[in-house]
């Protein structure tokens, strides 16, 4: 008898055991179905930020996209930044072109951030190589997919063989163009700015902790001022490198580019320093030499911070 009373109550832990394990599953799946609804809620909130562009003077022709790219290495003893472009100067757009441009910033706080952001422009370097060579080019946001988790899984297997116990990653944002049709796709809180006559919008989500504070704050369950004051509200939640990459903002249609627009590419070393307002003001100051603008930019926000500057990377793509 006493056995078989044994017997029941393992056979009872065990399926409160799976009953814990079934529960804790579908607790997570809610919990990640909850913030895939946010996101997808805040990146609709930026298409239609968007819209809210208004269109200038547009001139009767425009032919030619230009790139061009720049970093400092500030205040650090590293450069951990890295960055990437498909080609360098004006690109003649009489013939379909395809342009990728990439800022990648390698975490600082954690082991390999320069090998991490390297290992992230590769990726996007090959991926691009192969896109071009394809007969079929109709699934962008297929192909920028692709890279993203190619680039995780490669930055995930180098900190798991390179960096013992300690984690390793890097931010990327990435730009890609067919003429003047601007898709975009970005992990971490390296940004994406369209610039157009006296406005710039930022048109990626910055993955850190603030990115769900902010969500408490439009609830209503914690106040704005709270949120400020919370210490980890910089730590990202979300970059390449991580076993799971789950928060990833991905255009699924083109963004139209006009003539006269500005595309900026940037890490937080400029945006730690300057406001939005800033930069916009300052590309608009020096919108007719996008190559001036690039190099310029960094070095302006290294003499605006007189503490420690950190690593700041940009690409300007300028739409003429």
């Amino acid at each position: 008898m006493n056995i078989i009373i044994k017997m029941l109550v393992i056979l009872a832990v065990i399926m409160a055991i799976i009953f814990v394990v079934l529960l804790c599953g579908r607790i997570r799946e809610a919990v990640w179905e909850r913030r895939r609804q946010r996101r997808k809620k805040l990146i609709e909130t930026q298409v239609e930020d968007l819209k809210t562009l208004v269109h200038g003077n547009i001139a009767d022709k425009s032919d030619k996209i230009e790139v061009f790219g720049s970093q400092i290495l500030g205040t650090r003893s590293d450069q951990q930044d890295s960055y990437y472009m498909s080609g360098s100067g004006e690109f003649d757009l009489i013939k379909k072109s395809y342009v990728a441009a990439a800022v990648c910033d390698g975490m600082g706080g954690l082991s390999s951030g320069e090998a991490a952001g390297k290992i992230a422009v590769n990726c996007i370097k090959n991926g691009y190589e192969s896109f071009i060579r394809k007969d079929d080019k109709s699934d962008v946001p297929a192909f920028l997919r692709e890279i993203v988790l190619n680039a995780n899984n490669a930055v995930n297997k180098y900190g798991k063989e390179n960096c013992g116990n300690e984690m390793c990653g890097t931010t990327m944002s990435l730009v890609f163009l067919v003429n003047n049709y601007m898709y975009w796709t970005s992990v971490g809180d390296s940004r994406i700015y369209i610039i157009r006559d006296d406005q710039i919008i930022q048109i990626t989500n910055d993955h850190n902790y603030m990115y769900i504070l902010n969500q408490k704050i439009k609830e209503g369950t914690m106040t704005r001022e709270e949120a400020m004051n919370e210490p980890n509200k910089e730590a990202l939640i979300s970059f390449i490198g991580m076993n799971e990459l789950d928060i990833i903002d991905l255009s699924q249609t083109p963004f139209t580019l006009l003539p006269g627009d500005i595309v900026l590419i940037c890490s937080d070393g400029l945006t730690k320093v300057m406001t939005d307002t800033e930069i916009c003001e300052y590309v608009r100051g020096m919108s007719g030499n996008p190559k001036e603008l690039a190099e310029n930019l960094p070095i302006v926000a290294f003499d605006k911070n007189d503490g420690s500057q950190d690593n700041t990377t940009v690409v300007v793509i300028s739409y003429r």
